[in-house]
């Protein structure tokens, strides 16, 4: 059996009396209306429709420079982590910040139990000054730096080496850095 259920009305609001004051419906304002703007906000407005056009043709440019420079990327960084001869990028501190493959057996160690180690502990004892003296000349050169010391792999193995530093430059954090190759002077 079905209910039907009284509803219940409340009861009529009173009418409102008519204002004077009030404005013809096409007066009104609609939400979606905008306020006048000074003209300043105007030609900002056009400028900044122009910059994201702007952005918008040169993104699909960009993403295919991007395409593009990526095998030269790695060709390059293959270069590097496979050279036959040990490179090393250390900061103004000597603190190891990159070495390739080559550089990492030389040391016996693994690059990344290398990576951020000051060089200096892995110079022989006596050399210490001399490498601490090496990086202070790297600071300050406008050409390579070379000089001869003793470097102390993982395995104890001492590798008399020659390190040739180029002048500084400067990584994507703004810190100096100094790329190194080291020539192992054992067979002389």
């Amino acid at each position: 059996m079905e209910r039907k259920r009284a509803r219940k009305r409340a009861p009529a609001a009173p009418a409102k009396p008519a204002s004077k004051s009030r404005k013809p419906r096409a007066a009104r304002k609609t939400p979606a209306a905008t306020p006048p703007q000074p003209p300043e906000w105007r030609r900002l407005s056009q400028e900044l429709q122009v910059q994201q056009e702007v952005l918008e043709i040169q993104n699909p440019q960009l993403i295919e420079s991007q395409r593009l420079l990526e095998p030269s990327r790695d060709r390059l960084a293959s270069l590097y982590d496979f050279a036959p001869v040990p490179y090393i990028t250390f900061c103004n501190q000597g603190v190891i910040r990159e070495i390739n493959l080559t550089g990492a057996a030389l040391l016996g160690l693994s690059r990344e139990r290398l990576i951020d180690r000051p060089l200096v502990l892995f110079v022989q004892e006596p050399y210490r000054r001399v490498f601490l003296n090496h990086v202070m000349r790297c600071r300050k050169a406008v050409s390579p730096v070379s000089t001869e010391l003793v470097l102390r792999a993982g395995d104890r193995r001492l590798i008399p080496v020659e390190i040739r530093t180029n002048p500084l430059r400067i990584d994507s954090g703004g810190q100096p850095q100094h790329l190194a190759i080291i020539i192992d002077l054992s067979d002389r």
